[in-house]
C-alpha cells in the first residue's frame, strides 16, 4: 500500500476512472459535434476539476484546520466553486452554440447548476479520499513507532536480563565446585568481578 501512495497510483486511477466516465456521457458530443469538440470538453472539463481539487487539496485543506485561517479556507472554497462554474459555463455556451448548434441551451446561465454539483461532489470525493488516506498513513507511521518501541525495550530486557542470568550460571557452577577446590572458586570469582557482577 505504501508503494501505491508512493507511486501516485491513486492519482492515476481515480483520473483515468474520471476522464474515462465523462468520456462515456458525453459521447453524444462526440456523435453529433466530432472529435475536437469532444477532446476539448474533456481536456477543459477535467482541467478545470484537476485546477479546482489540488488548489483545494494543497492550499486550502493545510490551511483549513488552524482556526484563524478559517474564514480565508471557506472563502477559498466559494471562490473555487465560482471559477470552476464560470469557467464551464463559459465553454459550454462555446459548446451548444458552435458545437452542437443548440442555442437553447447556449445561455451562459443555463448549466449553473449542473456545474456547481459536478464540481461540489469532486471535490467532496477527492478531500475524502484525500483525508483517507492520511489517516491510513498516520495509523502506519503509529504501528512502526509502537512496533520500534517494544523491540527497544524488549532488547532493554534482554540486556538487563543476560547479566543476571549469566550470574546465576555462574553462581550454580560455583556451589557445585568442591570446597577444596578453591583455584577453581578463585577463578570463578575473577570471571564476576571482570564481567562487573556482584561477587559471590
Amino acid at each position: 500500500m505504501e508503494r501505491f501512495f508512493r507511486y501516485k497510483l491513486d492519482h492515476v486511477i481515480f483520473w483515468l476512472l474520471t476522464i474515462f466516465f465523462h468520456g462515456y456521457t458525453r459521447l453524444n458530443v462526440l456523435n453529433e459535434a466530432g472529435p475536437v469538440p469532444f477532446m476539448l470538453e474533456l481536456l477543459i472539463r477535467n482541467g478545470l476539476l484537476a485546477v479546482a481539487i489540488y488548489f483545494t487539496l494543497l492550499v486550502i485543506v493545510p490551511r483549513f484546520t488552524k482556526r484563524r485561517n478559517f474564514i480565508i479556507s471557506v472563502g477559498l472554497i466559494l471562490l473555487t466553486l465560482v471559477v470552476y462554474v464560470a469557467c464551464k459555463n463559459a465553454h459550454d455556451v462555446y459548446l451548444y452554440g458552435y458545437g452542437l448548434n443548440s442555442p437553447a441551451k447556449q445561455s451562459f446561465f443555463n448549466h449553473s447548476l449542473y456545474n456547481l454539483s459536478i464540481v461540489i461532489f469532486y471535490l467532496t470525493f477527492a478531500v475524502t479520499l484525500y483525508l483517507s488516506k492520511q489517516w491510513y498513513q498516520q495509523q502506519t507511521l503509529l504501528r512502526k513507532i509502537e512496533l520500534e518501541k517494544l523491540n527497544t525495550e524488549l532488547e532493554y530486557l534482554k540486556a538487563q536480563i543476560n547479566p543476571h542470568f549469566l550470574f546465576n550460571s555462574i553462581n550454580t557452577i560455583y556451589f557445585m565446585i568442591d570446597k577444596q577446590n578453591k583455584e577453581a572458586r578463585e577463578t570463578l570469582t575473577c570471571l564476576l568481578r571482570y564481567a562487573a557482577l556482584p561477587v559471590i
